[in-house]
């Protein structure tokens, strides 16, 4: 077994006041709990600083819409996981978890230095 990694971890029903619910974790770890209803659920996941990306699992649509509007997030995925990337999607996160929009276009666009230049011509004599 490689003793620098961690294995895969679920926590389960962490309090909302523990380190793993309020701070960025590197790692292969995901917090899962249970709430009364979303309204609560959203309420918790604002709280935290970091914010990239959110997931919601459900079948009914309003409340996805609902959840995709509240939540705080940079992006909000819908039944699927955080992980989900395709190398054209901005990626970004809001508040302290970055600065700047990730992906292809908003990369090339921040190596890019646009310069103007202002001429203006001699007089022609025609």
């Amino acid at each position: 077994m490689n003793k620098t990694c961690f294995e895969p971890t679920v926590l389960m029903e962490v309090p909302a006041a523990a380190r793993a619910m309020s701070e960025e974790l590197f790692g292969p770890v995901v917090c899962v709990s249970s709430f009364a209803d979303l309204d609560s659920a959203i309420t918790l996941a604002n709280g935290v600083s970091w914010q990239f990306q959110a997931s919601i699992y459900t079948s009914d649509l309003d409340r996805a819409l609902k959840a995709g509007l509240k939540l705080h997030a940079s992006a909000v995925m819908i039944n699927e996981s955080t992980s989900f990337r395709v190398d054209w999607m901005p990626f970004r996160g809001d508040g302290p978890s970055g600065f700047g929009t990730g992906g292809i276009g908003f990369s090339i666009k921040d190596l890019i230095r646009e310069k103007m230049l202002v001429m203006k011509s001699a007089e022609v004599q025609f």
